[in-house]
């Protein structure tokens, strides 16, 4: 891989939220050089992979959507804020108790943090 760590860690994540199988192939990474695109365009690259006559048919549609972004949007904000749930909930503009609701509904991993460590 060409990139640092991270960028190989984005990489996954982003194919992983697109992906409409469970397995990845290469099919679903971007190649070198393809312009990234917004949230907008992520959200439409996904809604066609995952857009069969099944789910037209089901009306999960947004079930699917939402289902497979919220996971991974929790996991990021909450690593990015040092698992500090206090600061993730304020940072993603919900309670901290349906924070820590959706944690557990969505089998999230969180370290436990040893207060008496803890400088802040």
């Amino acid at each position: 891989f060409p990139g640092n760590v991270r960028e190989l860690e984005n990489m996954v994540l982003r194919a992983m939220v697109l992906s409409s199988s469970p397995v990845l192939t290469s099919q679903d990474f971007r190649r070198e050089g393809e312009k990234k695109g917004n949230l907008g365009e992520l959200i439409k690259e996904f809604v066609d992979k995952v857009f069969t006559v099944e789910q037209k048919e089901e009306n999960n549609l947004y079930d699917v959507v939402i289902g497979s972004i919220e996971k991974v949007l929790i996991e990021e904000v909450l690593r990015r804020c040092n698992f500090n749930q206090v600061k993730a909930s304020k940072v993603l503009g919900i309670h901290r108790n349906t924070l820590r609701r959706k944690i557990k509904e969505l089998g999230i991993r969180v370290p436990k943090i040893d207060k008496n460590q803890s400088t802040n």
